[in-house]
């Protein structure tokens, strides 16, 4: 009778060594050789993976924005620059109309 134990536990265990080197061929070792074959496309993605569109998104919209500030930098210059020249237009023109005034009373009151 323990001859029959023993027989029958070889029998299971070796069914189950065969069964995982079966399931290992069909599933694991297929899996592994593709993976190799592919190169590393069977891993699984990391978070550097999922956040490389939107870094390089973030990257080029700044750079344009570093252009727009450098472009930006310009225009305040040029803008006050065009603003002073108007101001001292709206000066010259303020103190000629003052004088038209003081010759137009001066005609208008020696009448």
């Amino acid at each position: 009778m323990t001859d029959l134990a023993f027989d029958v536990l070889i029998a299971a265990i070796g069914a189950l060594l065969f069964g995982v080197a079966l399931g290992w061929l069909i599933w694991g070792g297929r899996a592994s050789r593709r993976a190799d074959r592919e190169g590393s496309s069977r891993r699984e993605p990391s978070v550097e993976d999922a956040l490389a569109p939107r870094l390089e998104t973030a990257e080029s919209e700044i750079k344009v924005a570093r252009d727009l500030l450098a472009q930006s930098e310009d225009a305040p210059t040029a803008f006050a620059e065009d603003v002073s020249a108007l101001e001292t237009a709206i000066n010259r023109a303020n103190g000629r109309l003052k004088l038209i005034v003081r010759a137009v009373k001066k005609r208008a009151g020696g009448r």
